[in-house]
């Protein structure tokens, strides 16, 4: 990875700023079903391009779109009990830094296979990790 990335500059320096929108691009590289968008994904993460290209990527937008959505629909189902337990979390780190590495190098991760494999049991209906927002492993 390179010194310093267009990451850290979007990031004003702050390393744990960087992190965390590392972080946040490789939760979207492993989460989308769109190959373009992956392969940006890992291109800013190696450095090669900008995280501003991604906001142009329409796949990004709908992907948003749908994730909102799904946010919404998981907070109202929340007692005021477990969204104040959920907030309590909100910042608390959840990509580790090997996956980070694994994705810059364009390599495909076991949180990708186990991503892929729970969004085919949503799609077909049977038991995936569909628990309140926040509880999954990429919430």
């Amino acid at each position: 990875m390179n010194d310093f990335s267009a990451i850290d500059a979007m990031a004003h320096g702050d390393e744990r700023a960087a992190r965390q929108l590392r972080a946040d691009v490789a939760v979207i590289s492993r989460r989308t079903d769109d190959p373009d968008l992956r392969h940006l994904c890992h291109d800013i993460l190696a450095g090669r391009q900008s995280v501003r290209r991604m906001f142009e990527h329409p796949s990004f937008w709908a992907m948003a779109d749908r994730n909102m959505a799904n946010l919404e629909q998981g907070l109202a189902r929340l007692s005021d009990d477990e969204r104040e337990a959920l907030m309590d979390r909100v910042g608390e780190e959840r990509t580790d830094d090997s996956e980070i590495e694994a994705l810059t190098e364009g390599e495909e991760t076991d949180a990708v296979a186990a991503d892929r494999e729970a969004e085919a049991r949503r799609e077909d209906g049977r038991p995936g990790d569909a628990g309140p927002p926040g509880t999954g492993r990429w919430g």
